[in-house]
């Protein structure tokens, strides 16, 4: 079901899923794979029509209407953020949707977060994708050099610091608490190694850059995807996964 939040009242929506078992896994931890690929991600029909609902949402022009169609909620003119929420068995595996909004009702940043867990023959595979889209003030970006490092590392500070307030404001929730912890913690380690990275470059491309996600998978990606530069307009992915299985620890 999708819970939302804004009024504080749940919203009840009956989704079909289809679980089907695609991993007979065993090995190491973390399997490797092709970068920024979802090989081991396996959407229930909801959460696909819930994503591409997610994109027909346009940050600077969306407004609350549209974020109360795709949300399935009420919002009003004091409502400054709404999310929903899809749990499904088991309750480790979940769809996030959360957007900011200004005082007029605009939609000013938007994110999603999706986790889930596949078991087959003694393995457990967890995949995750997340992804924050906003328009970054052309302030921020003037404070830095047009050389490529310094700017992107200003973006992924801005993605931040709009990823932690959000993660805030609902911190009192729990089922969307787990969920910002892991995007905060995840969206941390990529800055901090791109940070160090002497490519930065790779941060640009198609597949983005592999980096270590800690107890998220050693192989995780994250790439910025420029959809309209001179708006200061930009799209951050970031994806993953890691295996457990019985002889490493689940």
């Amino acid at each position: 079901m999708f819970l939302t939040e804004l009024t504080m009242r749940p919203v009840r929506i009956v989704v079909v899923i289809l679980v089907t078992s695609l991993f007979c896994l065993t090995g190491c931890n973390n399997r490797k794979g092709e970068i920024g690929s979802s090989t081991y991600l396996t959407e229930p029909p909801s959460w696909i029509a819930g994503k591409e609902a997610w994109r027909g949402l346009v940050v600077g022009k969306s407004t609350r209407d549209d974020v109360a169609a795709v949300f399935n909620t009420p919002v009003t003119d004091k409502d400054r953020y709404a999310y929903a929420l899809d749990e499904e068995q088991p309750k480790s595996n979940s769809f996030l949707m959360m957007v900011d909004l200004d005082e007029d009702g605009i939609v000013t940043a938007k994110y999603y977060w999706e986790w889930i867990s596949t078991s087959a023959f003694l393995a457990k595979v967890d995949s995750w994708e997340m992804a924050i889209d906003t328009q970054i003030p052309a302030s921020v970006i003037q404070e830095y050099t047009a050389t490529l490092g310094p700017r992107e590392e200003a973006i992924l500070e801005y993605f931040g610091r709009r990823l932690y307030g959000i993660a805030a404001h609902f911190e009192h929730l729990r089922q969307v608490f787990g969920a910002t912890a892991s995007m905060k913690r995840i969206l941390t380690l990529a800055a901090t190694e791109y940070n160090t990275r002497a490519d930065k470059q790779a941060l640009l491309s198609e597949r983005g850059f592999v980096f270590d996600g800690d107890v998220f998978g050693d192989e995780c990606t994250i790439s910025l995807r420029t959809i309209d530069e001179q708006a200061g307009w930009y799209f951050l992915v970031l994806k993953g996964h890691r295996t457990r299985n019985f002889f490493s620890g689940w």
